[in-house]
């Protein structure tokens, strides 16, 4: 029988889901045994669920929900957006003041560079865009042969058939047998030292770097379109690259004609402390793709911006492929342009940058001051409000990730749900992470602090007895 709109229990709730829904990203097994957890409210940077438990959202909607829940500013610009029109498609010419000013907007933040931009409703859209304007203007260049891509292992783009190929980790490819024949692997830039030997850190670059070249020059530069990655890699467990490195590897990509595409689905619009994750280096990306903090997570909204190099090749080259023959029903959404917009407006007038720069900061000095001398705690590290720390694993563990009771990592997620606050696990680098709410406050910081060393310590103990 199909659900009405009468009101539902939390268990009639979870046994309704679990009879209707494929989950994304989620465990089939675990689901069914165990039901999901129904998030029906949120405030600030606290969510609540079907069973009154409310949580510190560390997880933030998986980074989206820069500006926290519940705003109410974004609900009003929403509703007057659907009362003025709703939806007009913006493919075949078309367009709405929304998607033009907000364009606008968006340019005024990009590097000079930067001169176009389309919307889209996803980052795996953003980016799987952005692949199509490359392979688009080589061709446009007579370069039709010049379509690989280079990414880095334990890097996410997407889950799209051409962007589960890009992110770099292989149950995205093995799981749907998707071909991998035109990306290009490089090693991913985790540097967890605590050393203050600037040669150690220096002569890893290097390294990173002479693998680069050697991989450029094994498959030939005429045949490789761009360089994409993420600033801070997220999924991955919060790994920053170690200084230098962006800088050197664009350094390289000039020498061999090879552009750089620059993937802020997540650390764009605040999250590392600046505007953009590049702007920690010198980087001058070609491409720039963004989502999640563009709407805060409020609407599917996401963005590809080009450099005038790309759009002039594109321009001149118009009568030979005619139409740009790409695009979404959603493409410059006006409702979703509006709710950008606000959000923008927002994160400028409560100073939102800089306070995930101090609070990311407050963050990263209260968790090292607690548990560096956990012999469990490894690496902990972050920009902005992107913070991961290393739970020490074995061999045998990382073989056992998926049996609860063998793996402290998973115990440790557990137990911080259990003290009311909401973690990310990586298990590619055996960490837990965080990525808040851009408005979280200074006492609110200091609550996730402690929360999160009581999950600690709780797993550890529970661990230790098993």
């Amino acid at each position: 029988m199909r659900a009405s709109s009468m009101v539902y229990t939390s268990t009639q709730l979870k046994a309704l889901d679990i009879e209707s829904i494929l989950h994304p990203m989620s465990s089939i097994g675990l689901l069914n045994h165990f039901g999901p957890q129904v998030m029906t409210g949120g405030k600030g940077v606290f969510v609540e669920d079907s069973d009154g438990n409310q949580f510190l959202s560390a997880d933030a909607g998986l980074g989206a929900t820069t500006l926290g829940f519940g705003r109410q500013e974004l609900g009003e610009v929403m509703l007057e957006a659907c009362k003025n029109m709703g939806f007009y498609q913006t493919s075949v010419d078309s367009s709405n003041p929304t998607q033009i000013l907000l364009a606008q907007k968006l340019l005024n933040y990009m590097p000079d560079n930067i001169t176009k931009v389309f919307f889209a409703s996803s980052g795996s859209e953003a980016n799987e865009t952005a692949i199509k304007i490359l392979r688009l203007y080589n061709v446009g260049q007579g370069k039709p042969q010049k379509k690989q891509i280079i990414t880095q292992d334990f890097s996410y783009h997407g889950s799209t058939m051409f962007t589960s190929a890009l992110t770099g980790m292989e149950g995205f490819q093995n799981d749907f047998v998707i071909d991998r024949q035109d990306i290009i692997s490089v090693p991913c830039p985790v540097f967890f030292s605590e050393t203050s030997d600037a040669s150690i850190e220096e002569a890893f670059v290097n390294k990173l770097i002479e693998i680069l070249r050697y991989r450029i020059e094994e498959v030939g530069a005429d045949n490789i379109a761009a360089f994409m990655a993420e600033p801070v890699l997220g999924c991955a467990g919060i790994v920053i690259p170690p200084k230098g490195y962006y800088d050197k590897v664009q350094a390289l990509l000039k020498e061999y004609d090879i552009l750089f595409v620059c993937d802020e689905v997540l650390c764009g619009y605040g999250r590392t402390g600046k505007m953009f994750g590049y702007q920690h280096t010198q980087l001058q990306p070609d491409i720039i793709t963004s989502a999640k903090g563009l709407t805060s997570g409020y609407f599917p909204l996401s963005c590809v911006a080009i450099s005038q190099d790309i759009w002039q090749v594109l321009s001149v080259q118009h009568n030979n492929f005619g139409v740009f023959s790409h695009g979404f029903t959603s493409c410059g959404h006006p409702v979703g342009a509006a709710v950008a917009l606000k959000t923008l407006e927002i994160l400028e007038e409560e100073n939102l940058v800089e306070n995930a720069r101090l609070r990311g900061e407050q963050l990263l000095t209260g968790l090292k001051e607690e548990l560096n001398d956990n012999p469990y705690v490894g690496s902990i590290r972050g920009q902005g409000l992107m913070v991961g720390i290393e739970i020490k694993v074995d061999q045998q563990e990382i073989k056992d990730f998926n049996d609860f009771e063998k793996n402290l990592l998973s115990q440790t997620e557990r137990a911080c749900l259990d003290a009311g606050l909401l973690v990310r696990t990586a298990r590619l680098s055996n960490s837990n992470f965080m990525v808040p709410p851009l408005t979280i406050s200074s006492a609110e910081t200091e609550l996730l602090i402690s929360r999160y060393v009581k999950g600690v310590e709780t797993a550890i103990k529970n661990y230790d007895r098993i």
